[in-house]
């Protein structure tokens, strides 16, 4: 049945899968236990189905249970923790863009403070290179961009393009994620800074029309 969930998930059918996850999850809890490896396993899957159909607050309550309970059985370093833990921080992540735009809101802070964890653990576990610490680098970059913090986000996709493209390769789907979030970064820095330089062009040319409107 799990298996058959995650078919449904793969194939986009998100509301199949969230039934059948649920389902699973009852049964497991009942049979394995509450913090059982495959009963948490399957409960990450369903706050994974929670957040691919917006339901962002129950994927958020789900992914906080899981990680307390897999940090209790597991440990903080454990694999499956740092996915869990990962999966929480995309949660922040999209319930930040949601919010005001004008608000350095809490659960940016939460996504920005639990990717730092999540990196300096999968860096020390997993080594620098590893799939999985990239990914979390480029989360990290995601939220400091959404943060406004465009120049050290560019500084961290840019060197988790490099590492991609050594390990993955130019052509993988990933480091082409990459390319594309650098190209769309530079092009907003780039026009940030033509901002800021006509800026003071405007006030000399204002100065100069009150000036020749006086004489």
């Amino acid at each position: 049945m799990s298996n058959l969930a995650l078919v449904h998930w793969d194939l986009g059918q998100y509301q199949d899968a969230l039934k059948l996850n649920k389902e699973v999850v009852g049964l497991r809890k009942r049979v394995l236990g509450n913090e059982h490896p495959d009963t948490l396993m399957t409960m990450s899957n369903l706050a994974l189905v929670h957040r691919d159909l917006g339901q962002y607050q129950d994927a958020l309550k789900l992914n906080k249970e899981v990680v307390g309970l897999r940090k209790r059985v597991l440990g903080n370093e454990h694999p499956d923790t740092l996915k869990t833990m990962s999966n929480l921080a995309l949660v922040h992540r999209n319930l930040g863009q949601y919010q005001d735009a004008l608000k350095l809101n809490e659960e940016y802070q939460d996504a920005l403070k639990l990717n730092e964890e999540v990196l300096e653990l999968r860096k020390r576990v997993l080594g620098n290179e590893h799939p999985d610490t990239l990914m979390t680098m480029n989360n990290l970059a995601v939220v400091h961009s959404n943060l406004g913090q465009y120049q050290y986000s560019l500084e961290l996709h840019m060197h988790v393009l490099e590492l991609r493209g050594r390990v993955l390769g130019p052509e993988h789907p990933h480091t082409l994620k990459s390319a594309k979030r650098v190209e769309v970064l530079q092009r907003r820095l780039h026009a940030e800074d033509e901002i800021k330089q006509q800026r003071p062009r405007k006030r000399d040319a204002i100065k100069r029309f009150f000036s020749l409107s006086l004489k």
